[in-house]
């Protein structure tokens, strides 16, 4: 008689830990399951295991699918080491000298204070290297479209701007941009191009007609439009008046245009067609008339 049927006859239970009683051995437990805890034979017979080389199958098939290089994740009470190892494990290289990005075919523009900002940033997230730099390059790329753009939309308001201008001046358009690019050199220098260029306000042409006035004033000479002083034409009369050379010479001026009701009506309508006109030879009056103090 076997082992089992003599513990199905006695009617006897195995006693746990603890004291208590359990009859979950029966007499179709696999020797193999015999030194097992009950839960472990319940998890077995759950799984199908009807031996030891079902279960060697099936982790096996399970370190396939997942891999035999697996990767903790590091619980709460993980060392500095443990952590270390995890990130390096996923890419992140040690130091920031790890990330190696380039400035693509042309570097101009190139940001590199940008560049090492952004490999400190991270390193310090523990960004893998492959995922820094490709989301570098990504970046670099929308940089390059967007200044692409702006420099095409700048092309196009230039473009606009002289063929407007053009019309305006007809043959005097060199003559008064001349003027004009004088007048942003005397008035603001090397510091006021750069932020003309900068901004795009350069190819404003109310600001170029203004400086095309200011030069005017400045150096004499120059129309604002073919053969007509700006304020003959703003002003509706043909009479040529004479440029004022000196400060008061110009405050003398803006006093006896506030008088000229023609010119005020249109200085001080924006809706009439020499508005635009008499407001660069009144901006350019009170640059001479109240010129900057050199330091």
């Amino acid at each position: 008689m076997s082992d089992a049927q003599e513990f199905e006859q006695s009617g006897e239970v195995d006693m746990v830990e603890g004291g208590s009683a359990v009859e979950g051995r029966d007499a179709a437990l696999p020797p193999w399951m015999e030194e097992l805890p009950e839960p472990d034979i319940a998890f077995a017979r759950t799984k199908g295991w009807s031996r030891p080389a079902d279960l060697i199958r099936q982790y096996r098939d399970l370190e396939t699918m997942v891999g035999p290089d697996q990767v903790r994740i590091p619980g709460e009470g993980a060392t500095p080491v443990e952590t270390e190892a995890f990130w390096s494990r996923l890419g992140r290289p040690a130091t920031t000298d790890g990330y190696t990005f380039s400035p693509g075919e042309s570097a101009t523009g190139y940001d590199t204070g940008l560049a090492d900002w952004f490999r400190d940033a991270a390193h310090e997230v523990n960004m893998p290297a492959d995922m820094a730099e490709a989301l570098h390059d990504r970046f670099l790329e929308t940089r390059m479209e967007e200044a692409a753009a702006h420099w095409q939309a700048d092309q196009a308001r230039g473009a606009e701007t002289a063929a407007t201008l053009g019309r305006e001046w007809g043959g005097a358009y060199d003559a008064n941009l001349d003027l004009a690019r004088r007048a942003v050199a005397e008035v603001g220098g090397d510091d006021l191009k750069e932020a003309l260029e900068v901004s795009g306000m350069g190819n404003d042409p109310t600001l170029i007609r203004a400086f095309a006035g200011i030069g005017r004033r400045l150096y004499g000479g120059g129309t604002a439009t073919s053969g007509t002083p700006a304020a003959t034409t703003a002003a509706g009369n043909s009479t040529v008046l004479p440029m004022p050379n000196s400060a008061s010479g110009a405050q003398r001026e803006i006093l006896r245009l506030r008088t000229d009701e023609k010119f005020m009506s249109a200085y001080g309508d924006r809706t009439h067609p020499s508005h635009e006109i008499a407001q660069a030879e009144m901006d350019a009056l009170y640059a001479a008339a109240y010129p900057p103090v050199r330091s």
